[in-house]
């Protein structure tokens, strides 16, 4: 649990939720989501009826999620890396990656 304090926006208010969290949710700049309220609870979810854009098909969209995630797992690989000198960078099998 965070606690956030709502901030005005425009004639509106908004609560600034932290990267980390927004990751565990799944959610991202500009995505749409659905806010449900269950007695004084407010519930955040990503909206999984989004719309896509004229010409992208849901395999792209699954295509495209696979990619990101695999980029994500090789991201965790590069600070070992980035402790090895370019001499050692050399020696690596690359035919391991």
């Amino acid at each position: 649990m965070a606690i956030r304090k709502l901030t005005k926006v425009g004639n509106s208010l908004g609560i600034m939720l932290p990267v980390e969290m927004l990751k565990t949710a799944n959610l991202a700049f500009e995505d749409e989501s659905e806010v449900e309220f269950k007695g004084v609870k407010i519930i955040l979810r990503k909206n999984k009826n989004a719309k896509l854009p004229k010409g992208v098909d849901a395999e792209f969209m699954e295509m495209l999620s696979d990619f990101i995630k695999k980029r994500e797992e090789c991201r965790a690989f590069l600070p070992f890396l980035y402790k090895i000198s370019r001499a050692e960078l050399r020696k690596v099998d690359k035919s391991s990656f």
